[in-house]
């Protein structure tokens, strides 16, 4: 039980002192220029749970901004150099030539207050390649038509007998000019 209490107030302590560096954050005024591609040390923190906490007096680690949503918010997928076979995690290599690994599962929004120094800038061919894994991650594309759900044709289907039924209730029209449509 010693153990467990002592783990506790290390994390309380640690969060104690991630909320008096975040204010510090908040307050700051940074005028920083990024695009997308970069990779920057960022302040991400003392997390909760499974989420990625930052390390060092500035809690920071480094992250790739994965898209720009304005001149002072992106999207950022914190890197690390601890792989773990997952669809999640996808190697990268940074300017030093040096194995990063990119933790999809933590892509997250961030703030340009967050930012601490850049660290470089990887390449075009690189980034496109990781916009279209994350893409097959996070986009399942399939064909409406390609599984049966209870006997069906799956929702797509369903939807469409739906509009027809709405259709021929509106319009009158009968069972028997509703043959024409029963391959649905």
């Amino acid at each position: 039980m010693q153990i467990i209490d002592e783990q506790y107030k290390e994390k309380v302590l640690k969060m104690i002192e991630w909320t008096k560096y975040k204010f510090r954050l908040h307050i700051r005024q940074k005028t920083l220029y990024f695009d997308e591609r970069e990779i920057w040390w960022a302040s991400v923190g003392i997390n909760i749970g499974c989420e990625i906490d930052g390390k060092n007096d500035q809690f920071e680690r480094p992250v790739l901004i994965y898209k720009k949503i304005s001149p002072s918010a992106f999207w950022a997928i914190p890197l690390s150099t601890k792989d773990k076979k997952s669809n999640y995690y996808i190697k990268i290599k940074d300017n030093d030539k040096e194995n990063r690994i990119l933790i999809v599962s933590q892509l997250r929004l961030l703030s340009i207050n967050r930012l601490q120094r850049k660290l470089g800038k990887i390449s075009t061919d690189d980034y496109d390649q990781i916009v279209e894994n994350i893409d097959s991650l996070v986009i399942k594309k399939r064909n409406p038509l390609s599984k049966k759900v209870n006997g069906n044709l799956g929702a797509f289907t369903r939807k469409a007998k739906s509009i027809i039924v709405l259709y021929t209730t509106s319009t009158n029209l009968s069972n028997t000019n509703l043959a024409n449509i029963k391959h649905l």
